[in-house]
């Protein structure tokens, strides 16, 4: 599975806190909607967000889940996170990208938000995925969600 460097995306969040205006951009917001909109149930026992960038879309998913777990591979961004979701005790945000960190035990949620166009995210990986005790793998909405959006 390939990605991009480490030090791709220290160097776009060294030049812009909100390179991708995950906090201004309207798109992101109809986004956030949309994802939280097509999961498929109103709670989760267990729930992994890799790629969490600086927690935007961790913090409207915290009040859904019993235990989250994020992980984004900038340190200084993984702090802004965490900062922002120290109210949350059953989130954990910790340092690391997939498919290099998969958290262990099982999940019923996990969210691959853009990752398809970070990490190759095809159907092996879900497989993959699968296999690691993920029931629900997010993916299908990333389609739609784009049209929606308008992009």
């Amino acid at each position: 599975m390939k990605r991009l460097a480490n030090e791709y995306f220290e160097r776009v969040y060294s030049q812009d806190a909100d390179p991708w205006g995950f906090e201004t951009r309207r798109y992101e917001e109809r986004k956030y909607a949309l994802t939280l909109a097509v999961l498929p149930r109103a709670r989760y026992t267990r729930a992994f967000e890799p790629g969490c960038s600086f927690g935007v879309l961790t913090e409207l998913l915290a009040p859904r889940c019993d235990a989250l777990i994020a992980s984004e591979v900038v340190p200084s961004v993984t702090a802004r996170a965490r900062k922002r979701l120290e109210r949350y005790a059953h989130v954990d945000v910790d340092v690391g990208a997939i498919p290099d960190v998969w958290p262990g035990g099982t999940f019923d949620l996990v969210v691959l938000r853009q990752e398809h166009d970070i990490v190759d995210v095809n159907y092996e990986n879900v497989g993959r995925a699968r296999a690691h005790g993920i029931r629900d793998v997010l993916r299908r909405f990333l389609h739609a969600t784009r049209r929606a959006c308008g992009s």
